[in-house]
């Protein structure tokens, strides 16, 4: 199990200066002139920049972390699975589209995104905003598609018993974060 990244398509992009003009041709941490969409994403001690705020796992997309350009509160769409790897539940921009047995719940506040598992009693993923219109996921534990768990802590960030990631600082290029 690995961490890589998929990069964005490249496209021209005004907001980049060229290193000709002393820019280093990436995105700058907390910076406003990125390209829309773009953020950073701290997961438990990790420091992933310059993300699409899209999680990939078995090619699919996952989860995917907004900040609304209005008023930068927290959007969170996610695929939600059982410990047999099977879907149970969608969310879309903190909207349901799909809870069997209202198995799932959201709390929204002007500061963050908690999805609880009612099932399992505890939370599943929780997102809170940080400055410069990036987000911090103090804690997560949720199922990928085929059942391994992913679980967050303060400390580091594990997917089954084959990846580890322990501040890890690293630059995303405005792509999606692939869990593999």
């Amino acid at each position: 199990m690995a961490l890589f990244f998929l990069p964005a398509p490249v496209v021209p992009d005004d907001s980049r200066q060229p290193p000709e003009t002393g820019g280093s041709g990436r995105w700058q941490t907390g910076k406003l002139n990125r390209p829309k969409g773009i953020m950073d994403i701290a997961i438990g001690s990790n420091q992933l920049r310059n993300t699409n705020g899209i999680f990939v796992a078995q090619d699919q997309d996952l989860i995917k972390i907004e900040r609304r350009p209005e008023d930068g509160d927290i959007l969170l769409s996610m695929d939600l699975y059982n410990p047999a790897g099977t879907q149970v539940a969608r969310l879309v921009r903190n909207q349901w589209t799909s809870n069997a047995h209202d198995r799932f719940e959201i709390q929204l506040s002007p500061e963050s995104v908690t999805l609880i598992d009612r099932t399992l009693k505890g939370p599943v993923i929780s997102v809170h905003k940080d400055a410069d219109h990036g987000v911090q996921v103090p804690q997560a534990r949720f199922y990928l598609p085929g059942g391994m768990v992913s679980e967050v802590t303060a400390d580091s960030w594990h997917v089954g018993n084959k990846m580890e990631l322990k501040n890890a600082d690293v630059d995303m290029e405005g792509g999606a974060i692939e869990i593999q």
